[in-house]
C-alpha cells in the first residue's frame, strides 16, 4: 500500500513538473550589437613619459561566466522571471569591442608574437537586469603580463550601465551591454597601476 502511495506522488511530482515547464515563460534572445546610446565618460589621457608606452597585446578574452548562454532576465512580482540568452560569441564580442575602446582611448595595440605586455581577460560577469530600467554590469580580471609571462599587475575591474525604455526589448538590452562595457573600459583606462604596468620606464 505504500509503495503504491509513493508512487502516485511521484507521478503527481512529475505532472506537477511538466506543468511547470509548460507554463514557463520563453527566453528572449539578444544577439550582441555594438549599439551605445551614451557617449563614454571622460578620460583624462594617459600620461606617457620616458621611454613611452609599450603597445598591447590583447588575447582572446576568457570566459568564466557561470550562466552559460544567460545573459539577463526580466524579474516581475506577477509573472514568473524570463530569461535573456544571447547565442552571439560573448567572449568575442567583449574582446572586440574593448580592443576598439583601448584604442580611442590612446592604448597603442599589436598583434605582435614578441610584444612586451600582454593583456589578459577572464570575462566573469556580463548581465543586464530589466525591471524598472535597465541596469548592467561586466566584471572581469585584467592581467597585465611581460614578455616572459610574468604578471606586473592584475585586477577585477568592473564596469555599470544603465538605460531605460519599455521591458523585454532587444534593442534596450543592447544599448545596456553596450553602455556597460564603454563604463568598463573607462574604468580599467583610468587604473593609475594599470597605465604604469603599460609604461617604457
Amino acid at each position: 500500500m505504500r509503495t503504491r502511495a509513493c508512487l502516485v506522488l511521484s507521478i503527481v511530482a512529475a505532472l506537477c513538473a511538466v506543468a511547470a515547464a509548460q507554463n514557463a515563460p520563453k527566453p528572449l534572445n539578444v544577439p550582441m550589437k555594438w549599439t551605445p546610446n551614451e557617449p563614454p565618460g571622460p578620460v583624462p589621457p594617459i600620461e606617457v613619459t620616458g621611454g613611452g608606452l609599450y603597445p598591447l597585446k590583447f588575447e582572446t578574452t576568457i570566459d568564466h561566466r557561470e550562466k552559460g548562454t544567460a545573459v539577463g532576465e526580466h524579474p516581475d512580482n506577477k509573472k514568473p522571471t524570463v530569461t535573456v540568452v544571447s547565442d552571439s560569441d560573448i567572449p568575442g564580442f567583449f574582446t572586440e569591442q574593448v580592443s576598439a575602446l583601448l584604442k580611442r582611448f590612446g592604448v597603442t595595440l599589436t598583434t605582435d608574437a614578441a610584444a612586451k605586455r600582454i593583456l589578459r581577460m577572464e570575462l566573469l560577469e556580463l548581465w543586464v537586469v530589466d525591471a524598472q530600467s535597465y541596469t548592467g554590469t561586466a566584471r572581469a580580471r585584467v592581467s597585465i603580463l611581460d614578455d616572459a609571462n610574468r604578471e606586473l599587475w592584475s585586477a577585477i575591474v568592473i564596469g555599470s550601465g544603465e538605460n531605460g525604455g519599455r521591458n523585454l526589448k532587444v534593442i534596450n538590452y543592447q544599448e545596456t551591454f553596450s553602455n556597460t562595457i564603454q563604463a568598463f573600459v573607462v574604468n580599467l583606462v583610468k587604473t593609475e597601476a594599470f597605465q604604469k604596468s603599460l609604461k617604457n620606464q
